[in-house]
């Protein structure tokens, strides 16, 4: 028996379990019950636009699915004046008054039917992005894989053996039903990191409850005592001018083991709800220019706030601090300071939903700054509602001259100042190796292994990039992709780092999302060529062409530049061109041998004229 069927059994027998303890219980579950004998009357099946209201949650149903299992949530939610329905992603578009879309990882008590792909999981992102919300709750041991592709796509991960789930010691509920044991976990204000869905609420309580790798976005985390410690469980972020919402567990909002009842679940998936569909933020963006500056040069900060938030904000505020090293110059009109404490400040006033603000700030360089030193300045946005961001710009001083930028040119950078006469632009450059297992094998007899040559020959190609005005970063992909180091200068760090491994089949279209996600961060300098180097042996594993090819065209999109080269004889030349810029932006290495001399004819053509 497989490890699938052995987890539907145990699944099942929770079930049934489940299922005696609420007839014990009737004196507490009786509005459950009384729902579910009712059916889902309230719930359009499938989402009619014509005759729903907005805002407008749709519960996911393409695996299984039914809104049966969540039918007290989704009742609450009709309670709180949101239209609910359900939505088949595998017929069509996720229609266009759909809000918030839920997507459950189990079907009734169960797996689902299939597994979601990186290529919904590729739509699901363009989708949030363009301003709707999105709650994903998964599930532990393999029942996970049923919805990776999902966290995938937007730099989430599941983690946990094949029956692992997180157990704590002094927190734990084992006398709760739906599982015999330590399978009920409760999660605290301890475990709280401060965001709306927790608003007047005490307790979480999640049942066999996988976790997340580190995230950013980590909202709530297991104890030091649980096991495993200090490890996400729930994540909340935004994508593009949406939100989302992942967790690792999806017993907490349905009627299965009376998860939806127990603590304040109830009360926190409703404010989930309303968040997701209310998510948007003040936003600001910030950058700099020259980067690098020459010593006793001036730089120019541009700040950006824009309202993504459902309403106005009032006595929206901008202030940024004059960083150390440097001098206030001037700052646009009208604006405060400095202050003693080299803080400027400009009252932005009133911002309706949708409107931006733009201020500049001028200062000067120490004229005796050292050679490579890092000029680090962060700016924030606040208003009287309560929203903030902050912004953050690295500018690198330049004892040289740095090469000129014109407004007009659209040539990439050079990388090999042998093969041109001048440059441009500099580059911010994603190198992304793949590190399977096939990697271990060589290209001929007594050769070295092909991830050795790639490692040599990205060294070398490091070597020559012209630091500190070229960026680069460096993604390791096999079964999962990992930004191994964000994009810098520091050329000895970026080398080390080539020596990191990750095991697993070939997902090239989470390496193309990993990169991307690298290269439209706040650490890509606006004025450098984003450029994405991408090195693999085999084909597609784990994912498909259609994935692939699906974020290979956003990233393409985003105005990144991609080469690919795929090593020895079993690549798929073809999908690899396609991935490519042009057909000429993929190269062929039969041989290791072949690998040196292609990344240096990729840098000698990035800027060439």
């Amino acid at each position: 028996m497989d490890k699938r069927s052995i987890l539907r059994l145990v699944s099942f027998g929770c079930f049934v379990l489940s299922s005696l303890l609420l007839a014990i219980f009737a004196s507490t579950t009786f509005a459950t019950v009384a729902r579910q004998a009712a059916g889902p009357t309230a719930v359009q099946d499938p989402i009619n636009c014509n005759s729903l209201a907005p805002p407008v949650v749709g519960f996911e149903t393409s695996r299984g699915q039914s809104a049966a299992d969540v039918i007290d949530f989704l009742t609450d939610l009709e309670l709180d004046g949101f239209g609910v329905g359900t939505v088949d992603m595998t017929t069509g578009p996720i229609p266009n008054c759909v809000d918030v879309l839920v997507v459950r990882g189990l079907a009734g008590n169960l797996a689902l039917t299939s597994p979601y792909t990186a290529a919904e999981g590729a739509a699901l992102q363009t989708w949030v992005a363009q301003g709707h919300g999105l709650l994903v709750a998964g599930e532990w041991g393999t029942l996970k894989e049923e919805t990776e592709a999902l966290f995938q796509a937007f730099g989430y991960s599941q983690i946990g053996g094949d029956a692992a789930y997180v157990t704590d010691p002094t927190d734990n509920d084992p006398t709760a039903p739906g599982f015999v044991g330590d399978g009920w976990v409760y999660f605290q204000a301890d475990n709280f990191a401060a965001h709306p869905i927790f608003d007047g609420a005490n307790t979480l309580e999640l049942l066999l409850s996988g976790w997340l790798a580190a995230s950013p976005d980590t909202i709530v985390t297991t104890d030091t005592d649980a096991s495993p410690p200090s490890v996400p469980v729930l994540a909340a972020g935004n994508e593009g001018s949406g939100c989302v919402l992942f967790s690792a567990d999806s017993n907490w909002f349905a009627i299965y083991n009376e998860g939806y009842v127990r603590e304040d679940n109830a009360q926190i998936a409703r404010q989930s709800i309303s968040w997701l569909n209310n998510c948007k933020f003040l936003s600001l963006v910030k950058t700099a220019v020259p980067n690098p500056v020459q010593p006793g040069g001036l730089i120019t900060y541009t700040l950006t706030t824009t309202n993504f938030e459902p309403t106005t904000q009032t006595n929206v505020t901008i202030s940024d601090q004059i960083p150390a090293g440097t001098t206030f110059s001037s700052a646009s009109a009208p604006f405060t300071g400095p202050t003693a404490a080299g803080v400027v400040t400009w009252p932005v006033g009133t911002l309706v939903p949708g409107a931006a603000a733009t201020v500049t700030l001028v200062v000067a360089v120490a004229a005796d700054a050292a050679d490579e030193t890092t000029i680090v300045n962060t700016a924030n946005v606040s208003s009287s509602q309560g929203a903030t961001d902050s912004a953050t710009a690295v500018v690198t001083v330049a004892a040289a001259d740095p090469p000129v930028v014109t407004s007009s040119t659209t040539m990439l950078p050079i990388i090999m100042v042998d093969f041109c006469v001048e440059t441009d632009r500099y580059a911010d450059v994603v190198l992304a190796l793949d590190t399977s297992g096939s990697m271990d094998g060589t290209t001929e007899p007594g050769g070295p292994t092909k991830l050795a040559a790639a490692r040599a020959a990205a060294t070398e190609f490091l070597n020559l990039l012209t630091f500190p005005g070229d960026q680069a970063a460096i993604v390791l992909f096999s079964g999962t992709a990992v930004l191994q180091h964000p994009l810098s200068s520091d050329r000895a760090s970026l080398i080390a780092s080539l020596q990191g491994d990750v095991a697993g089949g070939t997902r090239l279209d989470l390496a193309l999302a990993e990169a991307r996600k690298e290269l439209t961060s706040v650490r890509h300098l606006p004025n450098n060529s984003p450029v994405l180097i991408l090195l693999t042996d085999g084909r597609p594993d784990g994912t498909d062409d259609a994935a692939v090819l699906a974020q290979a065209t956003t990233t393409k999109a985003a105005g990144i530049i991609i080469y690919t080269i795929g090593l020895g004889n079993d690549v798929n030349g073809p999908l690899l061109q396609d991935i490519a810029t042009t057909a000429a932006h993929y190269y062929p290495a039969p041989s290791t041998a072949d690998l040196s001399q292609i990344y240096q004819d990729i840098g000698g053509t990035l800027g060439c004229p």
